[in-house]
């Protein structure tokens, strides 16, 4: 009888240990797998960073393209009429004036 008691508790303790070997292994697995899940999350954030960089800079791009043709429009026009335009000035700056309170 001792032999069966000792062959059931060296066969429990031999399947406990492979039962700990199995769970860390899963554990390294889970590991892992959270791992290149995270890797992958920052590539897709990074990826859609750039994106975002380079749209941003597109627009900025356009609205300085924009900018400069306007100032350009209003340089020629300033040329075609320089009397209006120095009207135009001095009644802009008169007004300016009267509101912030300069006389």
């Amino acid at each position: 009888m001792a032999t069966a008691k000792t062959t059931d508790k060296d066969d429990l303790r031999a399947e406990f240990n492979a039962l700990r070997d199995e769970v860390g292994q899963f554990m390294k697995t889970l590991h892992a797998y959270e791992r290149d899940r995270a890797r992958d999350a920052k590539a897709t954030v990074s990826d859609e960073l750039n994106s975002y960089r380079e749209k941003a800079r597109e627009r900025y791009e356009d609205a300085r393209a924009a900018g400069e043709e306007k100032l350009s429009d209003v340089e020629d026009k300033v040329r075609e009429q320089p009397f209006a335009s120095l009207a135009i000035a001095f009644g802009v700056g008169f007004v300016l004036s009267k509101l912030v309170g300069r006389d």
